[in-house]
């Protein structure tokens, strides 16, 4: 074994079922599991069967990195199955949603906020709907 490899300065784990969970909108939940010194954090983001953003998510101040770990993610344009990797520029947008519920690992390697009441909400807010069949691809 090599236990200085624990003793590195910055050197962490967590695990998922021990984060704390901040519920963002209703079925719409965040563990976060680690945040850098410049910003940069990682997240799990898990999404109840039926749930949709309530308005676009814009990536900025840079880019969101975002795997499909379980269930079937929507980002307002069509599916994506667990095993799926998305890249969303600095300034790109979507709809986050899911027919089926889903869990999300999320990476904002320049310190993007996820904007949620209490959080960073901008004026204007809608509550999050359900997500039906014909409102889960629009914008």
């Amino acid at each position: 074994m090599h236990a200085e490899i624990l003793d590195q300065e910055g050197y962490t784990s967590t695990s998922v079922d021990e984060s704390p969970v901040r519920e963002l909108f209703p079925g719409i939940r965040l563990r976060p599991l680690w945040k850098g010194p410049t910003g940069a954090h990682a997240n799990v983001l898990e999404m109840d069967p039926g749930t949709s953003w309530p308005r676009r998510d814009v990536h900025e101040p840079g880019p969101e990195e975002v795997y499909v770990v379980a269930g079937t993610f929507n980002d307002g344009a069509r599916d994506y199955p667990a095993g799926t990797f998305l890249h969303a520029p600095a300034g790109s947008w979507h709809v986050p949603a899911t027919t089926t519920g889903c869990t999300l690992f999320l990476f904002c390697p320049e310190g993007q906020g996820i904007r949620a009441p209490g959080l960073r909400a901008r004026q204007g807010a809608q509550r999050p709907t359900k997500a039906t069949t014909s409102s889960s691809a629009g914008s």
